[in-house]
């Protein structure tokens, strides 16, 4: 606070929750023996509060087009003049704070009686710190929760997701292996059958009547002609012996 420039805050109430609406007052006086040029007032809070419209007033005067976050120009105060600033201000404030200051600065210039040039300087009301209500923390441990549940199912859904698609893989894999094994013994027995059919037709072609009478004719007609090779092979040595 400046020594001869005396800047007050009040609020109504200092437990808020979130959407609540607070009073502010700010009073401001100029002690000192100098015109203040180009006072400007601003709120640290802007963040955490907004204001409510049309209820800034200044020495109950109402004040349009009015933002908190850029600060409010009052203009000149003049020596030994005193000004009341009222506003309404509801509580935005991010749900994980469980406090937040509140408090104004009165930045001006002002010329001094020794020096030849403006000098600008800086006063700072009181402090005013504001709470938020266990039920706003609640809220927010609520919401947080909520998520930490959203995640959890969205996790459980991913696993069970993954394990079906690997059961899918699993079953897939298991009847291309069913399908493969029988394509195998498909093969295998229709060798089996090719096989059969062969034997069959061995043991039918070994079994036939005509085919065995055709072979029994033949070793008759082969031993007919060695018999008959031999017969005359024993009447030229006969010849020869005479």
């Amino acid at each position: 606070m400046s020594e001869k420039i005396i800047i007050k805050k009040k609020i109504d109430k200092r437990k808020v929750s979130l959407n609540d609406i607070i009073e502010v007052a700010i009073f401001i006086e100029n002690e000192s023996k100098s015109l203040i040029l180009n006072a400007l007032l601003c709120e640290n809070s802007s963040k955490d509060l907004v204001l409510v419209e049309d209820t800034f007033k200044i020495n109950g005067q109402v004040i349009s087009s009015i933002n908190l976050k850029y600060g409010i120009n009052l203009g000149d105060i003049a020596p030994n003049t005193r000004m009341l600033i009222e506003f309404k201000a509801r509580v935005i404030s991010d749900t994980k704070k469980i406090s937040f200051e509140n408090f104004s600065t009165l930045t001006y210039n002002i010329k001094k009686e020794d020096k030849m040039y403006l000098e600008t300087e800086v006063a700072y009301s009181n402090t005013t710190d504001i709470y938020l209500k266990k039920i706003f923390s609640k809220t927010y441990d609520f919401i947080n929760i909520i998520e930490s549940e959203k995640k959890k199912t969205q996790d459980k859904n991913k696993t069970q997701e993954k394990k079906k698609t690997q059961e899918k893989k699993k079953i897939q894999g298991k009847k291309k292996t069913q399908d493969k094994n029988k394509i195998i013994e498909d093969k295998k027995e229709r060798k089996k059958i090719q096989i059969k059919k062969i034997l069959l037709e061995q043991s039918t072609i070994t079994n036939n009547p005509f085919r065995k009478k055709l072979r029994v004719d033949f070793l008759i007609m082969v031993g007919k002609f060695i018999i008959d090779n031999f017969t005359a092979y024993i009447s030229l040595y006969d010849l020869d012996i005479n």
